[in-house]
């Protein structure tokens, strides 16, 4: 339980909704899953959409488009919440400045 905690996100979450890209990271000429940020941190994102859980520990690329930036993450969770809304837990690789002010 422990080692769960510690992957959590500790920084600030700003609610951003933005569309967002999520392609699987090394994977060619594939169509990419459409998202939508829930909220978003310096290292990490709250995205829902329609479709099956990602895998945890699935590298992807995802690509917010209202920041016109794109990053490396890991699923860290993916769950189903009802028949239309998906929800999966993204660690960025590298971290993404979604304050105005950093």
């Amino acid at each position: 339980m422990m080692e769960k905690d510690s992957e959590r996100r500790t920084e600030e979450r700003l609610r951003w909704l933005s569309y967002c890209y999520i392609s699987e990271e090394g994977v060619e000429h594939t169509t990419p899953l459409i998202g939508i940020t829930q909220d978003t941190s310096k290292n990490g994102i709250n995205v829902s959409y329609v479709g099956e859980p990602l895998i945890p520990g699935t590298l992807v690329k995802v690509h917010i488009t209202s920041l016109k930036q794109q990053r490396s993450a890991k699923i860290m969770w993916s769950k189903t919440v009802d028949r239309l809304d998906t929800r999966a837990g993204l660690k960025l690789m590298e971290p993404i400045a979604v304050h105005m002010n950093t």
